[in-house]
């Protein structure tokens, strides 16, 4: 109980390091949202339990990949309407042992007065809802949001975006990708774009 308090506590302290106001930025709300969006679809699709699902959410934590499972992974990418590619941040993002899929939400900044929009906020409310009939669930959910910088704030309920399109591609061994294994030896980081046009052919059909 008292590591967990410890732990709690430094979560909470790198909130306000630097200075800052503990909140997180446009791009990361995005970012997080775009997750969020996914988490919740895959709840709702059932294929595996609540506690299953969000222990898989492992972006939080610093994973290579936002999602992993025993027999599967899944790299979310938030862009913006319009965007002609995606961004690969590092050498491990595309890289897993276990055959994967790059999840491309298309997100577009939006108004409250949009019944499309969705903040944060609403997102987790949803979430929780969702998965209240598991404790287990809703306590690593929680854990996962702090992991991620999130607390509950008004003033995430003013950074809206509604979800536009989202595409699946299969991350196979012909998708165009950096990895550790095809670098000259020395390289230790990369961050590189993708053309959505050049892995039109990857994409995953969809129920």
């Amino acid at each position: 109980m008292i590591a967990l308090f410890k732990e709690r506590l430094n979560l909470w302290k790198r909130l306000f390091q630097d200075g800052g106001n503990g909140l997180l930025q446009v791009h990361q709300i995005k970012g997080l949202i775009a997750e969020l969006l996914v988490l919740e679809s895959l709840i709702g699709s059932g294929k595996r339990d609540y506690l299953e699902t969000v222990v898989g959410w492992v972006g939080p934590l610093g994973a290579d990949q936002d999602f992993l499972f025993s027999d599967s992974a899944i790299e979310v990418k938030a862009i913006r309407l319009g965007a002609d590619c995606v961004t690969i941040s590092s050498l491990g993002q595309l890289d897993c042992a276990v055959p994967m899929s790059l999840v491309v939400m298309v997100l577009r900044e939006a108004t409250p007065e949009e019944a499309v929009a969705v903040t944060i906020n609403s997102l987790v409310a949803r979430i929780e809802g969702a998965i209240a009939s598991n404790p287990e669930a809703l306590r690593v959910f929680n854990d996962r949001l702090l992991e991620a910088f999130y607390v509950e704030h008004e003033f995430y309920d003013t950074i809206l975006f509604e979800a536009v399109a989202q595409y699946s591609y299969s991350v196979d061994e012909a998708f165009p990708k950096i990895s550790a294994d095809t670098v000259s030896q020395g390289i230790v980081s990369a961050n590189y774009a993708i053309s959505l046009e050049s892995i039109e052919g990857h994409k995953e059909l969809t129920d």
